[in-house]
C-alpha cells in the first residue's frame, strides 16, 4: 500500500473543506449582534437560541434519513460541551432576485443575505466563543462569488488571487499545528484577511460611493454597528449586513467517515486490490481523454478537437462467447445498442481489483447500460447459487441519484406478465436508497440506512414475511400450474428452470452461429434461395459435362471410321503408286486421287500437298483430342458429382440447424418467451391445433429433471405434486406484433435474433434470477436474530448487507455517505472499523465533478468500480487548494522530493484535478447512440467534444415525418434586449424576461396543443424548459411568466445550466442575459455548458434573446456554434408551431 499518498489525500480532504462555497439559501440561521461577537461572550438567551439551532439542525438530518423521530430529540435536555457553527462574519444585502433594477434602493424590503466572508468558531455551554486551533476553520471567502464559477466580470475576485493571500495567511506562525490564538487576534486576523483580499471592492459608510476606509483596529470597525460598510461587485455596491450570521457547521456530517476511512487503512493495512490498482501509474504518458482541455482552443477539424474521446476504445463485434455470457436483462421493450453491448462486455471481463471507466454523454442510455448489468450479475451469481451481488451506485449528487431510483421504479410499474412482477409483498424496486444526513431522496418508495430502518422495517418483519411467502407461493404455483409445497422445492425449481433456459439460450445462440457459417451470414432465405440456385446450376453444368463427353465418344468413333476409310481408299491406288510414292510424278497422281476424297474439316486442317502420312497423323491428333476431351468431361464429371454431394450435406446440415433452431424457438415458449408463436403461420386461433398449456409443458421439463436428479425428497415432491387450478398463462400478442418478428425469427440471423434475446430470454431469465433470490430471502438466509438488528458489528452488518441484495442488489447513495454505511462497531473498546472488499460492484456517477481525495477512500470497500462521466471535468465546480498549501500537505505526507518529481507527470498532486481525469483510469469505453436528441442538436457536441463518434438515434429533425414542430430543431430568436444589471456576482436582464414571457404567452398553449397531436395526454411540466446562467435572472423569469401566463407558468421549467444538469425537456430555450455590446464572460468560462444544454433537448433547442454568447467571440468552438444557430424563428413566425396560419391570440 502507498502509506505516503494515502496520507496525502487524506489530508488534501481535509483540506478541501478550507474552500468551499456556501448559498444565501444555506438551511436555517441565526443572526447575533456584532458587540457580542466581538466580545467572544454571547448573552444567555443568545446562546440558548444557538443552542437550540444546533441541535434542530442535528435533528432534521437525522429525521431525514430515518434515524429516529424530532420529537424525543428536541425534548431531551441541553448536551453539555462546545458546538461547532460556520458564522458569516460579513454578509451582503443584496435585492431579492426578480425586483427590478430601476426600483433598487440601499434600504431595499426583503432584502437577501449573501455569506461573503465565513469562519468556523466553538460555542460553549456557557457562552463563550473560541477558534479551534485548526488552519481548516481559517476565514475563508464564499467560492461562489469567485471567478471563473461567478461571473468574471463581477467577481469579488479570481481565485488566482484567493488562492495566494489564502496561502499566505495559513502559512503566518500564528496558524502553525497545536497553536490556538486569542479571540481578539482571531479576529484581527480574520479582517486583516478581509482587507488583504478584497480591498478596493470593500466601501465603508451607509452610502454608495464613500471613500475606502483607512485602516483602523478591528474593535473599532465591527463596532460600528450601525454603519457596517459596502461592498462592490463590478460596478454595483450592495450594503454590509452588521450582523453576523450563525449556520450549524455538518462538515463533519459530510466528509467525517471518509477521513475516518482513510484513518482505518493507514492503520490497518488491509489488502484492498483495486484501491492499491488506483495507485499504479505504470501506464503511457498520456494525456487522460477525460482531462478537461478547452474544446475552444483548437479548430474543429484538426487533430486536437474532441481530446476528450481520443483514445475511447472503439466497439468490436461481438464473440459467441460473449453473447453466451450475456444472461440477464432488465429494461423496457428496447434493446441494448450496439455500443452499450459492447460496453457491459467490457464491464463483464473485470475482476477483482479492476475498474473501467464508461464515457456516457446524456441521453445514450446509461441507465438502461447499468439496469443490464446488474440483471446479468444477478443471473450469473444465481446461476452459480452464490449470495446475490452487492452493488452500490454513488454520486456526489442526489438530485442525480434519483433519476436511477425513478428509472427502476418506473420500470417496476410497466411489468404486465405474471413472471415479471415482484412475488414478495412491500417490494416494487430493485434498488433501495440511503439518504443523507443533510437531506433526502425525494419521491424514493424504498429507502432505508445502515440500522435498517424505514423501508426494510416493514419489509424484514414476521408478518410480512409470512404474508409474502403465501403470496409467493400462490405466484409461483400459478407459473408452473402445480402447488409448491415448500419454499425449498420453490428455490430448487426456479434454479433448475433458469438453468434449463440458460443452458437453452446458449445453444439457440451456438445454433445461431453455425447457420451464419453455414449461410455467410445471409438470411436464412436467402441462403435456401442460394443453395436453390446452386444446385440447378451444378445440375445444368452435369448435363453439360455429360453431353461433352458423349459428344467426344461419337467424334472419336467417327474419326477411327474415316482415318480407316483412308487407309482403305490409299490401298486401292496402283501399287507402283504406293510403292514410288516420293517420285513426282506419282506425288501428282496421288494427291489427285487423295483429294477427291477430303472433306470439308480435313480441307481446312489438310496442307497442298497430300500423303497417306500426313492424314495419318491428322487423324491421330483428331483422335487424341477426342480422348482428352472425354477424359476432362469425365474428371469434370467427377466434380460436380463431389460438389453435389457436397451441397446436398449443405442443404442437409442447413436444414437440420434450421429444424433445431425452431425446436428451440419452440422450447423457449415453454418458459413464457412467446416466441413460438410468431413462428407459425398466421391462421384464425380457431383454426390452430390444441397444444399442451404453457405450464404444463414447462412443469412436464421441470419433472424430467427431478427423475434425473440426487434429490431424492425433491424428485418425490415434485412427482407427487397437485396440479393447480389456477394456471397463469403467457400473454398473447397481437397480430401485428407477430406480423413484424416473423420475418426476424425465421430468418435466423445471429445480431437480429440476439437483441431479441434481450427483451424476451434475457429477461424472462433475469426474472427467474429475482424470484430465485426471493425464495432465498423468504427461506431466512442471512437473517440476523432480533436482538442483533440495529447493531453495526462487523458479522450483524455483512448479513445485514448480504440479505438486503437479495431483493434489492443496488444500493443508491450520496458519496460522501458511502463509508458512514458501511462502518462498523468493532466491541467495547469503541472502535470503529469498516468493511472493506465488501461491495462486489461499485459505480461511480459524476465522476467529472468528483475530486480524487473524495473517492480513493470509498473505492477500499469495493471489488471492482465503474467510473461514469459524462464529459470533461467540471473543474469550476471543483475547490481548489492553494498551491502553497499543497506543497506543505506533500511534506506532511513525508512524500520525498523524489517521490513528488516520479510522480509529478500523473498530475495526481493537481489539487484541482477530477477523478475522471486520474492517470490510472484506463481509456474509456463511450456510449455512442444518443437516443434523446435530433441530429441538429448533437452537432456541435460532436464537432468539439466527442470526435465525430456520437450517433443520433432520431436522425435530423428535417427528414423526420414524426417532428411536430415546423420550426428549426436548432435556432435562435434575436430579440433585442437592453444591458444587463448585475445582482451581486450574478447577473439578471430584465427586459429580456419581460419580452420571452410576452412571446410564451402567444406560442406556449400552441406549443402544448402540438404534443397533444401525439394522441397522449401531454406532461405539460416535460414540454419546456427555459434556462439561463444565472440564479438572479431565473427569479427574475419566474417572476414574470407567474405575471403574464398564470398558472399555466407552473408547468415551465426555469432553471440556471448548471442545475439543469441530467434532465431533460422537449423543448430548451437559452436565454443568455447579455446584451448585444456586452461581454459574454460566464459563457467564455463555461465553453462545456452548450453541449449539455443541447443535449438535454428532445426535439428542439433555442436561444432566444440577444445571442451575445454567439456573436462576441471568435473562438473556433463559439464560431460553430453561430453557424449553428443561422436560422431564426423570425424567419418562420408567420406560421405557428404547427405549420399553420398564424393566428394571434386576442
Amino acid at each position: 500500500m502507498n502509506t505516503e499518498l494515502t496520507q496525502y489525500f487524506l489530508q488534501r480532504l481535509t483540506a478541501a473543506d478550507a474552500s468551499r462555497s456556501h448559498r444565501w439559501d444555506h438551511g436555517e440561521s441565526a443572526a447575533v449582534s456584532r458587540e457580542q461577537f466581538v466580545r467572544g461572550q454571547l448573552d444567555p438567551s443568545t446562546c440558548l437560541s444557538l443552542q437550540h439551532l444546533a441541535k434542530r439542525a442535528r435533528v432534521n438530518r437525522r429525521q431525514l434519513a430515518g434515524r429516529g423521530t424530532a420529537a424525543a430529540a428536541v425534548d431531551q435536555p441541553d448536551t453539555p460541551g462546545a458546538y461547532q457553527f460556520i458564522c458569516a462574519l460579513h454578509t451582503a444585502l443584496l435585492p431579492a432576485p426578480g425586483k427590478d433594477p430601476a426600483e433598487w434602493t440601499d434600504t431595499e424590503a426583503g432584502q437577501i443575505q449573501v455569506p461573503v466572508l465565513l469562519t468556523a468558531v466553538l460555542l460553549t455551554s456557557d457562552g463563550k466563543l473560541a477558534f479551534s486551533g485548526l488552519w481548516t476553520d481559517l476565514p475563508w471567502l464564499n467560492v461562489d462569488l469567485l471567478s471563473p464559477r461567478a461571473e468574471p466580470d463581477l467577481a469579488l475576485t479570481t481565485w488566482d488571487h484567493y488562492a495566494d493571500v489564502w496561502g499566505k495567511m495559513t502559512a503566518l506562525p500564528a496558524w502553525e499545528p497545536g497553536t490556538r490564538p486569542a479571540w481578539t487576534d482571531f479576529l484581527a486576523a480574520a479582517e486583516q484577511f478581509w482587507q488583504d483580499l478584497l480591498g478596493e471592492a470593500i466601501l465603508t459608510g451607509g452610502r454608495a460611493g464613500v471613500e475606502q476606509a483607512e485602516e483602523k483596529s478591528i474593535s473599532n470597525q465591527i463596532d460600528s454597528c450601525s454603519d457596517a460598510g459596502q461592498i462592490r461587485f463590478g460596478q454595483q455596491t450592495y450594503l454590509l449586513d452588521p450582523k453576523i450570521h450563525f449556520f450549524f457547521d455538518d462538515r463533519s456530517m459530510l466528509y467525517g467517515c471518509t477521513e475516518d476511512l482513510y484513518t482505518q487503512i493507514l492503520r490497518q493495512k488491509p489488502s484492498l486490490p483495486l484501491y492499491e490498482r488506483l495507485f499504479d501509474f505504470r501506464q503511457p504518458e498520456t494525456a487522460n481523454p477525460l482531462s478537461a482541455a478547452d474544446p475552444m482552443t483548437k479548430d474543429q477539424n484538426s487533430d486536437g478537437s474532441a481530446a476528450m474521446v481520443r483514445q475511447a476504445e472503439n466497439q468490436a463485434e461481438l464473440t459467441i462467447g460473449q453473447m453466451k455470457a450475456h444472461r440477464g436483462y432488465l429494461g423496457s421493450d428496447a434493446a441494448l445498442s450496439a455500443s452499450q453491448r459492447s460496453a457491459e462486455a467490457k464491464l463483464k471481463a473485470l475482476s477483482s481489483g479492476d475498474f473501467q471507466t464508461l464515457l456516457a454523454p446524456p441521453g445514450t442510455g446509461k441507465h438502461r447500460l447499468l439496469m443490464s448489468l446488474l440483471a446479468d450479475l444477478l443471473v450469473e451469481s444465481a446461476l452459480r447459487e452464490q449470495p446475490a451481488p452487492l452493488i452500490a451506485l454513488v454520486s456526489p449528487s442526489m438530485e442525480r441519484l434519483q433519476e436511477t431510483l425513478s428509472y427502476f421504479e418506473k420500470l417496476a410499474q410497466l411489468q404486465e406478465d405474471l413472471l415479471d412482477r415482484r412475488w414478495i409483498y412491500n417490494v416494487n424496486s430493485l434498488a433501495v436508497a440511503f439518504p443523507t444526513l443533510g437531506g433526502s431522496v425525494p419521491g424514493a418508495a424504498q429507502s432505508s440506512n445502515q440500522n435498517g430502518q424505514g423501508f426494510w422495517e416493514i419489509l424484514d418483519n414476521p408478518t410480512n414475511l409470512a404474508k409474502s411467502e403465501a403470496y409467493f407461493r400462490a405466484q409461483l404455483s400459478r407459473y408452473l400450474g402445480r402447488e409448491i409445497p415448500s419454499l425449498h422445492v420453490a428455490e430448487t425449481l426456479l434454479h433448475l428452470l433458469l438453468q434449463q433456459l440458460d443452458d437453452l439460450r446458449c445453444r439457440m445462440l451456438d445454433t445461431l452461429d453455425q447457420i451464419k457459417l453455414e449461410t455467410g451470414g445471409r438470411k436464412l432465405s436467402d441462403a435456401y434461395a442460394g443453395l436453390a440456385a446452386e444446385t440447378e446450376s451444378l445440375a445444368e453444368q452435369v448435363r453439360e459435362q455429360k453431353n461433352r463427353r458423349e459428344q467426344h465418344d461419337l467424334q472419336e468413333s467417327t474419326d477411327v471410321a474415316r482415318l480407316a476409310d483412308w487407309e482403305s481408299r490409299y490401298s486401292r491406288l496402283p501399287w507402283h503408286y504406293r510403292i514410288f510414292a516420293g517420285w513426282k510424278p506419282n506425288r501428282r497422281k496421288i494427291d489427285q486421287a487423295l483429294r477427291e476424297y477430303v472433306n470439308q474439316r480435313e480441307r481446312e486442317a489438310l496442307p497442298e500437298q497430300l500423303t497417306i502420312q500426313v492424314i495419318r497423323s491428322l487423324y491421330q491428333r483428331f483422335i487424341e483430342e477426342d480422348r482428352q476431351g472425354t477424359a476432362e468431361a469425365v474428371a469434370a464429371l467427377k466434380r460436380l458429382e463431389g460438389q453435389q454431394k457436397q451441397l446436398v450435406e449443405r442443404t442437409r446440415r442447413l436444414k437440420m440447424l434450421d429444424e433445431s433452431y425452431r425446436e428451440q424457438l419452440e422450447s423457449l415458449d415453454d418458459y413464457g418467451v412467446g416466441f413460438a408463436a410468431e413462428t407459425e403461420d398466421l391462421v384464425p386461433p380457431a383454426q390452430v391445433p390444441a397444444k399442451a398449456s404453457e405450464a404444463q409443458r414447462r412443469m412436464e421439463r421441470l419433472r424430467r429433471a427431478a427423475r434425473e436428479s440426487a434429490d431424492a425428497t425433491l424428485a418425490e415432491e415434485v412427482l407427487a405434486a397437485e396440479p393447480s387450478t389456477d394456471a397463469g398463462g403467457q400473454r398473447e400478442l397481437d397480430w401485428p406484433q407477430r406480423l413484424r418478428l416473423k420475418t426476424a425469427l425465421l430468418e435466423a440471423q445471429l445480431e437480429d435474433l440476439n437483441p431479441l434475446l434481450d427483451t424476451r430470454v434475457r429477461r424472462a431469465e433475469a426474472w427467474l434470477a429475482i424470484h430465485y433470490y426471493e425464495a432465498r430471502f423468504l427461506s431466512g438466509e442471512f437473517m440476523s436474530s432480533t436482538h442483533q438488528r440495529g447493531t453495526a458489528y462487523p458479522a450483524v452488518l455483512d448479513k445485514f448487507y448480504h440479505r438486503l441484495a437479495l431483493v434489492t442488489p443496488l444500493l443508491v447513495m450520496n458519496l460522501h455517505e458511502t463509508a458512514g454505511q458501511f462502518r462498523t462497531y468493532l466491541g467495547a473498546a469503541g472502535q470503529y472499523g469498516y468493511l472493506f472488499n465488501q461491495i462486489d460492484w461499485l459505480l461511480l456517477d459524476e465522476a467529472e465533478a468528483t475530486r480524487p481525495e473524495e473517492v480513493l477512500a470509498p473505492l477500499a470497500l469495493a471489488k471492482r468500480a465503474v467510473i461514469v462521466a459524462e464529459g470533461p471535468a467540471k473543474t469550476d465546480l471543483l475547490p481548489l487548494l492553494p498551491t502553497r498549501l499543497n506543497r506543505a500537505l506533500q511534506e506532511q505526507a513525508g512524500l520525498t522530493a523524489e517521490a513528488i518529481a516520479a510522480l509529478r507527470r500523473t498530475s495526481c498532486f493537481n489539487p484541482s484535478l477530477a477523478f475522471s481525469e486520474w492517470q490510472a483510469l484506463p481509456a474509456p469505453v463511450l456510449l455512442q447512440e444518443q437516443w434523446r436528441s435530433y441530429a441538429e442538436l448533437i452537432q456541435w457536441g460532436n464537432a468539439t467534444l466527442y470526435a465525430g463518434k456520437l450517433k443520433s438515434m432520431r436522425g435530423l429533425a428535417a427528414a423526420d415525418p414524426s417532428y411536430l414542430l415546423k420550426w428549426p430543431a436548432l435556432a435562435h430568436y434575436p430579440a433585442a434586449a437592453t444591458v444587463s444589471q448585475g445582482w451581486g456576482a450574478e447577473r439578471c436582464n430584465a427586459a429580456e424576461a419581460r419580452a420571452l414571457a410576452v412571446w410564451l404567452k402567444r406560442y406556449y398553449p400552441q406549443l402544448l396543443s402540438v404534443y397533444q397531436v401525439e394522441g397522449i395526454e401531454p406532461e405539460r411540466a416535460r414540454v419546456l424548459a427555459v434556462l439561463t446562467p444565472f440564479a438572479a435572472q431565473a427569479a427574475w423569469i419566474r417572476q414574470s411568466l407567474a405575471d403574464t401566463l398564470g398558472q399555466l407558468a407552473d408547468y415551465i421549467e426555469v432553471s440556471t445550466l448548471s442545475q439543469f444538469s441530467g434532465q431533460s425537456r422537449r423543448l430548451i430555450i437559452v436565454l443568455p442575459v447579455y446584451g448585444q455590446d456586452e461581454n459574454p464572460a460566464w459563457f467564455l468560462a463555461h465553453p462545456d455548458i452548450w453541449n449539455l444544454a443541447m443535449l438535454s433537448a428532445e426535439d428542439a433547442f433555442w436561444i432566444w434573446g440577444e445571442p451575445g454568447a454567439v456573436q462576441a467571440d471568435e473562438r473556433p468552438g463559439l464560431k460553430l456554434l453561430r453557424r449553428l444557430t443561422t436560422p431564426t424563428l423570425l424567419e418562420v413566425e408567420t406560421v405557428d408551431c404547427k405549420g399553420e396560419a398564424l393566428k394571434l391570440p386576442d
